[in-house]
Parts: structure tokens; sequence; C-alpha cells
């Protein structure tokens, strides 16, 4: 998480604002901040702290006289100082020739009930906000804790995410995720069918692997994992972790993913 003018927010969502400023005219920052995650934010107070200790960036006289002019380029360039220290540089798109290149979950509308017997489930999830937000955050943690994460090809099993660590006891591991957003409603339903997906995704590679026909990207994987992210911890979160780790499943959620991480060595 990173906390830019007050303002506590995940990189992908600082991202996806720095992404609308940089494609819009004008300097209205008010409007162009209004009901997205930075919407809280002090941009003046960014604005003079920025050009405090950034003096270099501060417009030309004489270019744009009147003051919000000068906010929007100092808060762009804010927010891409703070995505660059945070590590949020290496979840962006790499070259189309990385295979394993991450890509944050698409935008998308919430879920609807009426949907849920009528379109894929796993694909009304994955346009929630809480989806979005347990999937960018675990990227921001793997990536804090050197490692790449991962999005599937299109030829692939269609895990939400995945990454590799080459030093798991003297074992180059790969390990594969599934998220899902969780109410009170769904809890359930949505840990019970993450289990079943990443249970499917595992078997998959696994035998890929024992027959050494694994993707060209794939190659050095010894062992494969699954791992289920959920957006807060499940109300009944003993009985889950007792479940999935009889099944060899890792389950984690943002407050944990870090512990669970360090816990993998």
């Amino acid at each position: 998480m990173i906390t830019l003018g007050g303002v506590t927010v995940t990189g992908a969502e600082i991202a996806q604002v720095l992404d609308a400023l940089l494609d819009t005219p004008g300097d209205q920052m008010r409007r162009y901040l209004k009901g997205t995650p930075l919407e809280g934010m002090d941009y003046h107070k960014v604005h003079d702290e920025e050009i405090k200790h950034f003096p270099e960036i501060r417009v030309s006289p004489g270019t744009k006289q009147h003051h919000v002019a000068h906010v929007k380029p100092a808060c762009i360039h804010a927010m891409k100082r703070v995505l660059s220290e945070s590590g949020w540089h290496d979840l962006q798109a790499a070259p189309e020739t990385d295979n394993q290149a991450y890509k944050p979950p698409p935008p998308g509308g919430q879920k609807q009930k009426s949907q849920v017997f009528k379109t894929n489930p796993d694909k009304i999830d994955r346009g929630t906000a809480g989806h979005k937000k347990t999937q960018n955050a675990l990227a921001e943690a793997l990536c804090q804790a050197n490692l790449k994460p991962w999005s599937p090809k299109p030829h692939q099993p269609q895990f939400d995410i995945a990454w590799r660590d080459n030093d798991i006891e003297g074992v180059t591991v790969a390990f594969i995720g599934e998220v899902k957003s969780l109410t009170n409603e769904n809890e359930t339903w949505q840990i019970r069918l993450a289990i079943g997906q990443v249970v499917d995704y595992v078997h998959m590679l696994d035998s890929l692997r024992n027959e050494g026909s694994l993707p060209p990207d794939w190659d050095g994987v010894q062992a494969i994992r699954g791992v289920v992210a959920v957006e807060r911890q499940p109300t009944k979160a003993e009985y889950w972790t007792g479940l999935c780790e009889r099944l060899g499943i890792i389950l984690t959620w943002p407050e944990k993913y870090h512990d669970t991480l360090a816990s993998m060595h």
C-alpha cells in the first residue's frame, strides 16, 4: 500500500489514476480525481511537497500563470515517483517477448445476483473491485519480496496470478494463485470454487511437468503449488486453512501476504 496526499491506496490504483491524468487535457485536479480511489488526496499538499524536494519540475514562469496549471504536473511527477520507489514499475507490461508479464485485472462492473447462474461466476468475480484490489495487492507484495508475478497466456490454465521462487528449500517452485472476493453470503461458495480451480490447475501443470512438456517459460520448475488469495480473513479461517493445508494449498489474504511469502523459505 502507498500513502499519497493523506490517502492510502495500492500501486494499481495510483497507476490507474495516473493513466487517466496523462490522457486528459486541462488542469482541474478535483474533477479528474472525483470518483477515483484518490478522490480524497490533498493534491495541493502533494504539489507543495513535490516542488520543495524537486524544484526542477516547477513550471517555468510566464508559461502557465494560474495556480491549478502547476498542480497537475507536480502530482503526475509524484505519482510516477512513488510507483517507482515502491517497485510498481516491475508490474508494468514487459516487452511482448516476455511471456510472463503480469497484467493487472481489467476494469469491470460489480457482480449482480441475477447473473450468478447465467454467466461464468469466475468471470463475474474478476470484474469486482474486491477481486482487483486483492490481486493487485498480492502482485505488489510479490514485487516487494523480489518475486515476479505472472499472468497466463491464452493457451495456459487461466489462473489469476502466478510466480516462481527458485529457492524453496533448494527447489524451484511455481505458485499458481486464484483470487476471490468475499461477502458474508458467498464466502463458502467462493472458497470452494477457488480450491477446485487451483487443484485443477496444479494437476494439469504437474502432469505436463512430469511429461517434460511444460511451456518454455516454465523451464526449470521442479514443483507446483496452489494458492488461494481471498479478499479478507474468512469467517471460518481455521477450518478453511486446515482444509487447504490438507490439500497442499496455501490460503492467504492481504493482511497475511508478507508473512505467507516469508514463511515459504
